[in-house]
């Protein structure tokens, strides 16, 4: 009774959320004056689509919960054995193999520290690796139930607020012609933009998509800001790409001295390269990439917006290649 009351009113939070950021209605009165969600500031509006978003992404899970726990009470029924018992064997698997943990762990090496070897953290990658196993395949479950039993969701996905994002200047990939952009604002010492790097050149390769880089630090760091313009000095070498992997694969490496070094080793012209560094125009782009950051609302990196929509889903292959064919 408790489980199905949450539900309810879950249900009906998500219908009032809604109803006031899909509509143009009002959504609250001050001074006299009728303020509607349209007409609010984008980081109001990105706050209130954030909530909604958060809101349906619970009332979505909890429905999965509530179509698992009746499949797994029916099989229970059948076979005469606890519903625990049900769940174990419906979602047992195998022992991650040692490739696969030596795989995860070079793909998360900037990520683990240096004084830990790959005997250490052994035990901690396997859970992590039959975790991520079991939530595979809770998930493919699901799925494969909700199109047993023809289901549809009676409520609508929140919308995001669209930013115009003004792109001229900053280094671009993918396909040019796509009516897909994806933007990215990142840091070259932020763990989570190297992870994020990492997935879209998976996903590049797989999905067309034109895919734009705004080099954006929040904090007041000079070597942050030397790293921005380093990467125009790399783009008006042609080889701005070769500059951006080399600062992310050696993330930890960041430095005065590396940022030097990697212009030689994408090998770029050195002397026109430590020039470029000091000109005005480069630190007119640092300003440019700064302003463009705050007018779309930036407040961590890495943020990213798809056709103008914030980006809100993990940072993962499946993740962003179901939000870009959802554009097409």
């Amino acid at each position: 009774m408790k489980k199905f009351l949450f539900l309810s009113l879950a249900l009906l939070s998500s219908f009032v959320l809604s109803a006031y950021t899909e509509s143009d209605s009002p959504l609250f009165e001050l001074g006299g004056q009728k303020k509607s969600v349209s007409s609010l500031p984008l980081t109001t509006r990105n706050l209130l689509y954030e909530a909604e978003l958060k809101n349906y992404d619970m009332v979505s899970a909890i429905i999965d919960d509530y179509i698992l726990n009746e499949y797994f009470e029916k099989i229970a029924k059948k076979k005469k054995i606890s519903v625990q018992e049900a769940q174990d064997k419906e979602l047992k698997i195998s022992d991650p193999s040692e490739r696969e943990i030596k795989k995860f762990y070079n793909d998360n090496k900037s990520s683990i520290p240096a004084t830990y070897t790959l005997d250490q953290i052994k035990p901690q990658i396997k859970d992590i690796l039959k975790k991520q196993k079991i939530m595979e395949k809770r998930t493919a479950l699901v799925e494969k139930l909700k199109k047993q039993e023809k289901f549809k969701l009676l409520i609508s996905k929140p919308i995001s607020p669209v930013t115009n994002i003004d792109t001229s200047g900053f280094p671009e990939t993918g396909d040019k012609n796509s009516k897909i952009t994806l933007v990215e604002f990142g840091n070259y010492g932020c763990v989570h933009c190297k992870h994020f790097n990492d997935v879209v050149h998976k996903v590049l390769k797989k999905e067309k998509f034109h895919f734009v880089f705004v080099p954006f630090t929040l904090s007041s760091s000079e070597l942050d800001a030397d790293f921005v313009k380093a990467g125009f000095c790399a783009n008006k070498q042609g080889k701005y790409w070769q500059y951006h992997d080399l600062a992310f694969e050696n993330q930890r490496m960041l430095s005065a001295d590396s940022l030097k070094d990697f212009a030689s080793k994408a090998k770029l012209d050195q002397s026109a390269f430590e020039a470029c560094l000091k000109s005005e125009e480069a630190g007119i782009y640092l300003k440019h990439a700064k302003d463009v950051g705050k007018s779309s609302d930036v407040s961590a990196t890495p943020t990213v917006y798809i056709n103008g929509k914030r980006y809100l889903s993990a940072i993962s292959e499946e993740a962003l290649i179901k939000a870009i064919k959802e554009e097409k």
